[in-house]
């Protein structure tokens, strides 16, 4: 389908992957085996399942693996909430940069769907959203590809309408 290291998600996943495996160094000797091991498996996944998808052959495998890459970006979300509870991280810049990614993930999902169901070319294929400084396609621009209006909420959380699809993105500030 198209080369995973030209498309900005996978960069994004890619270097908050790195500065998990950074950042997990400090965590105490005890967590080794809980806590850092799988905040590291769910960062590698992600990156990993948007190369395997962007190897596959149609736009239905592609929109597969980005759906557990979103998967994983969203149990990633989680542990990184759950070490700020725990006091193990003060940084959390670091959920930003997951929800951020969460989003751009949705985005590409909903393209790579719309690509499947209309038979157009890949969205990973098109130099559009391949490239580095995402420029718009349609109604999709890979850099930001969720709207910002805030939909319905519940309870105390909000959630943002992901472009071009039917999925519900939690709101950045869901998380603050």
């Amino acid at each position: 389908m198209g080369d995973f290291r030209r498309l900005e998600v996978w960069r994004v996943a890619h270097g908050l992957t790195c500065d998990i495996y950074r950042m997990t160094r400090d965590f105490p000797k005890d967590e080794q085996f809980g806590l850092t091991t799988q905040l590291r498996r769910a960062a590698v996944s992600i990156g990993a399942n948007i190369a395997e998808g962007c190897g596959r052959n149609t736009d239905g495998d592609l929109a597969r693996y980005l759906a557990i890459a979103l998967g994983s970006a969203n149990e990633l979300l989680y542990l990184l909430l759950l070490s700020i509870d725990l006091d193990l991280l003060k940084d959390r810049s670091f959920v930003d940069r997951a929800n951020r990614l969460c989003r751009m993930l949705c985005g590409l999902q909903a393209a790579a769907r719309r690509a499947r169901n209309t038979k157009r070319r890949s969205p990973i294929a098109n130099s559009q959203l391949a490239i580095a400084n995402p420029m718009p396609l349609g109604s999709l621009t890979l850099g930001a590809a969720c709207e910002s209006r805030t939909g319905e909420s519940s309870g105390t959380a909000s959630w943002t309408k992901c472009r071009g699809s039917s999925r519900r993105c939690p709101d950045a500030s869901w998380f603050a």
